[in-house]
């Protein structure tokens, strides 16, 4: 396996999963339910998920499988916690209120007995800066490198501090508008 790539991941099996009304306004990829029911939405969640935890067995990955919690449309996507090589995690803060919630204890407490939680950014979520962990950052683990497109998911400043306090060379990304309804990200 390429040192870029793993061979373990964290799924979250949805429970609940539809278009989240906290998160929408800032997640251009989040599509409206076009009125289908949430319990159709969800049974072809579940299908794609199985699919998916099935295909990664196949090819030798580890998986690790929580059950995510009612309130969280969106825990399908664990973007509040990273984990690394020498068994250290960092918690993240979250904008959405509802993603927040995501962080169980339970969640937390059965990563813990893996990985040790050596930061976590939860408190500056009463700042209101957020840094989504893995749906902010796109981290080169091997040349120490972080990539983040500024956005209100996404707090410069915060990640500035992450960068510096785990000596990543931060690359920031602005995005720019090209029209109504569209905007690239350009470094």
């Amino acid at each position: 396996m390429s040192p870029q790539s793993t061979n373990h991941v964290l799924l979250i099996k949805p429970v609940e999963f539809y278009s989240n009304e906290q998160t929408i306004e800032t997640n251009h990829y989040q599509n409206t339910n076009n009125n289908k029911p949430r319990s159709e939405i969800l049974n072809k969640a579940l299908v794609e998920f199985d699919q998916f935890e099935e295909n990664l067995l196949d090819h030798d990955i580890r998986v690790t499988t929580f059950l995510g919690q009612k309130g969280c449309p969106d825990n399908i996507f664990p973007n509040w916690a990273v984990t690394f090589d020498d068994q250290s995690m960092h918690i993240f803060s979250m904008l959405g209120k509802n993603r927040r919630l995501e962080k169980s204890e339970n969640h937390i407490q059965d990563l813990n007995l893996h990985f040790k939680t050596t930061l976590d950014y939860s408190e500056y979520e009463k700042k209101s800066q957020f840094l989504e962990g893995t749906s902010s950052l796109v981290l080169d683990r091997v040349n120490q490198m972080a990539y983040m497109g500024i956005s209100p998911r996404s707090d410069e400043e915060l990640a500035k501090k992450w960068a510096s306090e785990h000596d990543y060379q931060l690359f920031l990304l602005k995005p720019r508008v090209i029209r109504e309804n569209l905007s690239i990200i350009v470094m």
